[in-house]
């Protein structure tokens, strides 16, 4: 099928619960997801007292540190909590000073006994209008905040100071997100079906909602379905017609439900280009509407709880709850993956590798497909054996491919993946490549090549190797050539001039370690050819005991 016309990676999911308890409310809404970017019923001032305990709190926590660590010297209370019409934060910074505020923190910000901690909320911008900031720590979906934290100190910390002081801050995010789930807490609530809201082009071309009958939306439908039954599809109705060199999808589509209203949207597609919006209606909800976009679905599926996780939950809790023993599978969308633990599959938005930010839109039981899918991706707390750059990750496996003459043949694969966020394939010369290796043993101490063996072995070309978004390619580089002594432990060939015959194991260790190199030629500009240099760490080599 066309994939204009694959709904589950475009239409899934709810992305927010925001609370609107009257039809003025629920037209303001849709307007203040137009125009301000800003989903909710209570005023912004509001919102802000009902995270003031919250900073109350963690100024108090800090109070109580001041009499134990130089670091907190100069801490005043009452000083401590800053707050504008559209923020408040706490902190407390001593001999602590960043030339700019946009780079990370480094150990030269500190003079002596140095320290900085702070938590920090800022509204939630109204499109175009991002902040120029690093990933928040946390969202606050409900309250429409995003939180950030930061904690460093220079090169010599007091003893316990680190651990107090990322107590004190887990343990507000903690109280932060019970805020946020609180004000979750109402039963008229509109729940989002439509996950691309939440890019902010889109959001801001939304057209006025029109209030329409049953009868007009009726007439409406049998646009989609009249001589195009084969298009239903998930939560929408779509058909496509002709148009210039391509097709032009149709759709629709679900929008948002509440307990007595659904809202519904025309969208139009072409080629895969944006989707723009035709018109947004608002309609009463009744049994053939609720069939039609499968609002009892939907329902079921976001009370499930699979492996202790719900829909909507933030991944912080889901880290918080499961740890970070999982794989990640990204989609084309930025800050769109799934998180994958040996359990269940998780689908989140509005996360970046390695934070605790976003929600889960999605969570099932992971199947044996996905986890074939999955096999060569590490795990994300298993990072030390793999390296990336340039948005190339790289990982070595050795295994014992065979025996021969008493002795083990190693085999080595090399996996490559691209990781990068753009959705052009990479492409590498791989014979203009180098790589280089050494072998070492438990102390770093270097292993010596063979020399004076025959030898005997052809090179193949590989030519280019190109890898699509989110793809990886594993290939054995081992070759065939060295003679074969009688009797060794392991026998390693990447060549001529780099071979290795491991005589014994007597209960010692022995490492590989690559480097891969390829340098920029230049060629085809216009083409995502991958360069630069990766440090592959070691990876053990399988010895005959």
């Amino acid at each position: 099928m066309n994939r204009h016309f694959v709904v589950a990676g475009i239409l899934s999911s709810l992305l927010v619960c925001v609370h609107c308890n009257s039809s003025n409310g629920r037209v303001a809404f849709f307007e203040s997801l137009k125009e301000e970017g800003s989903p909710h019923p209570l005023t912004l001032k509001q919102r802000l007292q009902t995270l003031t305990p919250v900073f109350d709190s963690f100024a108090d926590a800090l109070a109580k540190t001041a009499s134990k660590y130089p670091e907190m010297a100069g801490y005043s209370r009452d000083k401590a909590i800053n707050q504008s019409e559209d923020a408040i934060s706490c902190g407390h910074s001593h001999n602590f000073t960043r030339p700019h505020v946009k780079r990370g923190i480094l150990p030269s910000d500190f003079g002596e006994n140095g320290f900085t901690i702070s938590i920090s909320c800022k509204a939630m911008p109204p499109p175009r209008r991002p902040y120029a900031m690093s990933p928040p720590a946390l969202r606050l979906d409900n309250l429409q905040f995003y939180v950030w934290t930061e904690i460093g100190t220079g090169s010599n910390p007091s003893p316990g100071l680190l651990d107090e002081a990322n107590a004190i801050i887990q343990s507000h995010l903690d109280k932060l997100t019970e805020a946020d789930r609180t004000a979750s807490n109402d039963p008229n609530k509109i729940q989002v079906v439509l996950e691309i809201l939440d890019r902010p082009a889109f959001r801001a071309a939304m057209p006025p909602e029109k209030k329409i009958t049953f009868e007009e939306y009726r007439k409406i439908k049998n646009n989609y379905i009249s001589n195009n039954e084969r298009w239903r599809s998930g939560f929408a109705f779509t058909y496509r017609t002709k148009e210039d060199d391509g097709w032009r999808g149709y759709w629709l589509a679900l929008v948002s439900f509440d307990s007595k209203n659904a809202w519904i949207a025309e969208l139009t597609q072409f080629h895969t280009r944006g989707w723009d919006w035709i018109a947004l209606y608002n309609l009463d909800r009744c049994d053939e509407v609720d069939k039609d976009f499968v609002i009892a679905r939907i329902e079921e599926e976001r009370s499930k709880v699979v492996g202790g996780v719900q829909y909507g939950m933030s991944v912080a809790d889901v880290i918080q709850l499961k740890g970070r023993h999982f794989k990640v599978s990204n989609h084309a969308e930025e800050g769109s993956a799934d998180i994958v633990y040996d359990d269940i599959k998780i689908t989140v938005r509005q996360w970046w590798a390695g934070s605790n930010t976003g929600r889960v839109v999605g969570v099932e039981a992971t199947s044996n497909q996905t986890n074939e899918y999955m096999k060569n991706i590490p795990y994300e707390d298993e990072k030390s054996w793999y390296t990336e750059a340039n948005g190339l990750r790289t990982q070595i496996v050795m295994k014992a491919a065979k025996v021969i003459n008493e002795t083990r043949i190693i085999s080595t694969d090399l996996t490559l993946r691209n990781v990068s966020d753009v959705g052009n394939p990479m492409k590498l010369e791989w014979d203009s490549a180098k790589v280089t290796f050494r072998v070492v043993d438990e102390k770093g101490k270097e292993l010596p090549r063979v020399t004076n063996v025959s030898y005997d072995g052809s090179i193949c070309s590989v030519g280019i190797l190109v890898l699509p978004f989110d793809s990886s390619l594993t290939f054995n580089i081992s070759r065939v050539g060295l003679g074969i002594p009688k009797g060794k432990a392991a026998l390693l060939d990447f060549g001529p001039d780099d071979s290795w015959i491991i005589d014994k194991a007597n209960g010692k260790k022995y490492f590989l370690q690559a480097t891969l190199e390829i340098k920029d030629t230049g060629r085809k500009r216009n083409e995502r050819y991958w360069h630069g240099t990766i440090k592959i760490p070691k990876a053990e080599i399988p010895l005959n005991k």
